[in-house]
């Protein structure tokens, strides 16, 4: 999976949850909802996935929980983005593994 938020112009902090790695260019399978967003609310966005069945069986619930950490993250703290792709979901109740992150910072000083 791909998880990332970038900061509008217009809109503020937007998030994207889509299917990540290599897939995320070639299929753009995406949902997008302005952060933060609860885990309820992440999972609303999972299900909104055409690929949402690949999630059969996965750790979902940690998987909407990682989404709305990362939300919170990017509405309040001075972040221009953040991309967190691939994200692993495992099995349910074995969690998530992040294999590569970036995070930017907001370039015009501002904290919020």
């Amino acid at each position: 999976m791909i998880v990332g938020a970038k900061r509008d112009a217009l809109f503020g902090p937007m998030l994207m949850v889509g299917l990540g790695g290599i897939q995320a260019e070639a299929l753009r399978d995406t949902a997008l909802a302005p952060a933060p967003v609860s885990a309820d609310e992440a999972r609303e966005l999972i299900g909104e996935l055409k690929a949402k069945t690949l999630l059969a069986g996965a750790d979902v619930d940690a998987l909407a929980a990682t989404i709305a950490a990362l939300s919170a993250l990017a509405a309040v703290e001075s972040i221009a983005e953040i991309d967190l792709n691939p994200v692993i979901v495992h099995p349910k109740g074995n969690g998530v593994s992040v294999v590569d992150a970036l995070i930017v910072k907001r370039q015009d000083g501002r904290t919020n």
